[in-house]
């Protein structure tokens, strides 16, 4: 952060400002978000030119015409809500459909008096920002304004005027669909529920407005919580059950739309979830594992079990890597509180804090030019900028540098991020703002992160 540039808040702080911050002069710029901005990211789905909607609808096969037209039919029909599952397994044309099922609606919305150029009659949305990338859709938490995952308190209401803001974004809403269902916890399609409850101002379930949800649930679990068809887990759980998931009605997709070496590879991962590989998928894996004759790529990610292990082999990357090494560690700052000592142990308490713990906001980021990074934060879900995105670390400043310095200028910046801790954040009426860069090494990722950020075979 550049001499002088102060940032204020309301109320009085304590701050802890490492002196290595990365600063402008270095080459990384500061930019502070806006808290209302990812209201201005909910945006209609942007229709496809004439002749590249005839050419999807020619691709799609039988199962999912009937279902295109069933799904049309009841809409158009205003035969009550519709709780629809599409489940299926790699490869079977998921997204094909759901892009279909969004082309479709937005053409017949175009018909219908009395709906602006900004109304949203169907939404795509995602747990995470991958999934939402990957369909052109957004966040769940953008859309609706849901707690971080991390979050265990009861969700509070939203206040007048985000409700607002969000009923003038939701109020043409017909049709919901959620893709990588899988990833979705019981309590976030509640909070899902509760939301569109209070937003669009109605006691229906998630307020009137039809669900589609899609996804393989022999793919990964939610994080930190429970199967949306799952029971649960509160002490009426057993007697009410879930009363909501029953009332979905299911459509499998099971024809494989890939083509070659890719039908087989998804074919062969469909085997593999339900643990009945054959021995010609078998050789297929093998075919594949680097053996110590082999030399591994320098731009390879590995994969490790744990985290501790990715951590470890990242340090052990930086550390062999050659050129200038920038340290960026957080700004921290206390926000409330009346006792300093209360407030000093707060923040130290803070630089030992996982990540997982601070909401995808580290303590320190050892940057080396050339090396993989990974997004730790969702920055702009719409132009890729996701958390578990990773490429390449350069230095930008301006255009004549990145002329200078011969970098694509296709290339994004990464700018630092001021965000609350808001699940650890919190002691004794004090909360802690933490400014860092939202990047981590990833030179090694774990098992589970590489699954949950390059799931394409779906």
């Amino acid at each position: 952060m550049a001499q002088g540039d102060e940032e204020t808040f309301d109320n009085a702080l304590v701050d802890h400002t490492p002196i290595e911050f990365i600063a402008e002069d270095q080459y990384f710029a500061i930019e502070l978000g806006d808290s209302t901005s990812k209201f201005i990211s909910i945006r209609p789905p942007k229709l496809i030119p004439t002749d590249d909607y005839l050419q999807l609808m020619k691709t799609l096969n039988e199962d999912q015409r009937r279902y295109l037209l069933n799904l049309l039919h009841n809409l158009k029909g205003r035969s009550g809500q519709n709780f629809h599952l599409i489940h299926g397994q790699a490869g079977v044309g998921k997204s094909r459909l759901i892009t279909a099922i969004v082309q479709c609606i937005l053409r017949m919305s175009d018909k219908e008096p009395g709906l602006s150029g900004e109304a949203i009659p169907v939404l795509v949305a995602a747990a995470t920002g991958q999934a939402a990338f990957n369909v052109s859709g957004m966040t769940l938490h953008s859309a609706f304004r849901l707690p971080p995952n991390q979050y265990g308190g009861k969700m509070p209401p939203l206040d007048h005027g985000s409700c607002n803001t969000l009923r003038c974004k939701h109020e043409a809403l017909k049709l919901l669909i959620i893709d990588e269902i899988s990833l979705v916890s019981l309590k976030m399609f509640t909070q899902i529920d509760q939301s569109l409850r209070q937003i669009l101002g109605t006691d229906e379930m998630f307020g009137g407005v039809s669900l589609l949800v899609v996804g393989d649930f022999y793919q990964l679990s939610p994080v930190f919580g429970q199967f949306v068809f799952e029971d649960s887990k509160d002490i009426l759980g057993p007697i009410i059950g879930n009363p909501v998931w029953d009332r979905f009605r299911l459509f499998e997709l099971k024809e494989i739309m890939r083509q070659k070496d890719d039908a087989k590879f998804a074919t062969a991962l469909n085997r593999r979830s339900i643990g009945m590989l054959v021995e010609e998928d078998i050789k297929m894996f093998k075919s594949r594992e680097i053996r110590k004759n082999l030399i591994v790529p320098d731009d390879a990610t590995w994969l490790f079990y744990s985290n501790a292990d990715c951590d470890k082999f990242n340090r052990e990357v930086i550390n062999r890597a050659k050129g200038p090494l920038y340290n960026s560690y957080a700004i921290d700052r206390v926000q409330g509180g009346k006792i300093l000592a209360s407030q000093q142990a707060m923040l130290e308490s803070a630089e030992y804090l996982s990540l997982q713990q601070t909401g995808g906001m580290p303590y320190h980021v050892a940057l080396r030019v050339g090396l993989r990074y990974m997004i730790t934060t969702n920055i702009d879900v719409s132009d890729g900028l996701f958390n578990g995105a990773t490429g390449q670390l350069a230095r930008s400043h301006n255009m004549e540098l990145l002329k200078q310095l011969e970098i694509p200028l296709h290339w994004t910046s990464i700018f630092s991020e001021t965000k609350a801790l808001n699940r650890f954040g919190h002691y004794q009426g004090m909360q802690i703002v933490r400014r860092q860069i939202p990047l981590v090494a990833a030179n090694a990722i774990s098992i589970h992160k590489s699954q949950s950020v390059n799931s394409k075979y779906s």
